[in-house]
């Protein structure tokens, strides 16, 4: 039966071209889409910069109409209402938002071009989470104040008692440098952190809510009880899709 196909090959070459043809297409389209389907299955979202919350509660991402085009964030009177669940040790609010840090010496016109570069700021709470650890200094509590991480620091020049210019939505200040951090662990993006009540003044709101059970509570039970407490009105996260707060899906 083989040899006979091959024998009239030679009067239908053009056929077995475009099938052969069509098949490798086929095949290559069935492994690309096994691929991926693959990879969906096997990817995980590992926490960074909230590590250390075994339970993270973020914004609701997602509407009746889809995807929402800003990022939902978490009403901050739950960070009571969590943080009163029974099991729960902690709860700490997390605030972020993009900024620009440029060394004392350059003006607001030169961030473009300063060494510093785009970041990521937060609330000095949230350190904790990853965890951060001050290595000089102290934290911020004025609405002046901020603290570096050591990439960042050593990027922008700045030490303790040095300025920086710190951009935030297009608006820059002056902020007195009180301290200056290191993450444990693997590193991670370049962070900035201005005082708790400085975030809620920058923002307006808080994206999410750190938990920490006590000792010896079973994560299970508080997710679940915490869950109940939001009722809703957020979202609940353990295990590795608490990486999902820090890039939540557009």
């Amino acid at each position: 039966m083989g040899l006979l196909a091959f024998r009239t090959l030679k009067f239908r070459k053009a056929s077995f071209v475009a099938t052969f043809v069509a098949m490798f297409l086929g095949a290559a389209i069935v492994m690309a889409c096994g691929g991926l389907m693959e990879t969906g299955i096997r990817m995980d979202a590992q926490p960074q910069r909230l590590s250390g919350a075994p339970i993270v509660v973020t914004g609701q991402q997602t509407s009746d109409s889809g995807a929402l085009s800003e990022r939902g964030r978490v009403d901050p009177a739950l960070v009571d209402t969590v943080r009163g669940v029974p099991g729960v040790a902690k709860a700490v609010p997390d605030v972020s938002f993009p900024a620009v840090v440029v060394p004392g010496g350059a003006g607001a016109s030169d961030i473009d071009d300063a060494d510093g570069g785009s970041t990521a700021g937060h609330n000095w709470a949230s350190a904790s989470l990853a965890p951060y650890t001050l290595d000089s200094g102290a934290a911020p509590t004025g609405a002046d104040e901020v603290v570096l991480d050591r990439t960042l620091a050593e990027r922008a020049d700045a030490s303790v008692g040095s300025r920086v210019e710190l951009a935030v939505q297009g608006v820059s200040h002056s902020y007195l440098v009180s301290g200056v951090v290191s993450r444990s662990g693997p590193d991670g993006d370049p962070a900035v952190f201005v005082s708790d009540d400085r975030a809620r003044e920058l923002t307006g709101g808080v994206d999410n809510i750190g938990v920490v059970p006590e000792a010896g509570a079973s994560v299970a039970t508080v997710t679940s009880a915490v869950k109940d407490a939001v009722d809703g009105d957020a979202s609940v996260l353990a295990g590795e899709r608490r990486g999902l707060a820090e890039a939540p899906a557009p």
